[in-house]
């Protein structure tokens, strides 16, 4: 069991992680299970909103870190417009250190490309790569001592390994 965040470029970034750990539960936004398009899937798949802050939700999470789930979290919460890293929100970093568990950090390039955040678009990826990256255990301090600076910090690591990606051709 893990805290398995990514960066968020599509809504494949999703499929991807689900197909990474059959036993996964994904956290949203209150928004998505109302959604005309996503609503159906994100209930199906038994995405758990988090709309009033995921340190609410802790004892729920503690439950299926027993029975052996990995959470899924964004913490960018949204998809960026073109593929660019968006700042990164404490709460995956906040729920890894309450209940001392490790972060599997997950990379996706190309998938913004593929399948844009722009409605009805569906585009065409170069290539599409899923980087599954060194695991951050809770006693790791090479990106800070807190869920603070563990946010900030694992959010520049990302983009160090983005530097590289063309978004030139993503549609935006």
């Amino acid at each position: 069991a893990c805290i398995m965040i990514g960066n968020h470029t599509s809504m494949l970034d999703i499929v991807a992680m689900l197909a990474l750990n059959e036993k996964t539960v994904v956290i949203g936004q209150n928004w998505v299970i109302n959604n005309i398009f996503f609503g159906r899937i994100a209930r199906a798949i038994g995405v758990i909103t988090v709309g009033e802050g995921v340190e609410n939700y802790i004892s729920t999470l503690e439950q299926y870190i027993k029975d052996g789930y990995s959470i899924v979290i964004f913490p960018e919460a949204t998809r960026s417009l073109n593929g660019i890293l968006l700042r990164f929100h404490r709460g995956a970093f906040y729920v890894a250190e309450q209940m001392s568990l490790p972060i599997r950090p997950i990379l996706f390039e190309g998938f913004a490309q593929a399948l844009p955040k722009h409605p009805f678009h569906v585009g065409a990826a170069k290539e599409m790569k899923v980087t599954i990256l060194p695991t951050i255990e809770p006693d790791d301090k090479r990106f800070g001592e807190d869920y603070r600076a563990r946010a900030i910090n694992v959010r520049k690591y990302y983009d160090s390994l983005l530097r590289h990606t063309d978004y030139t051709d993503s549609n935006n």
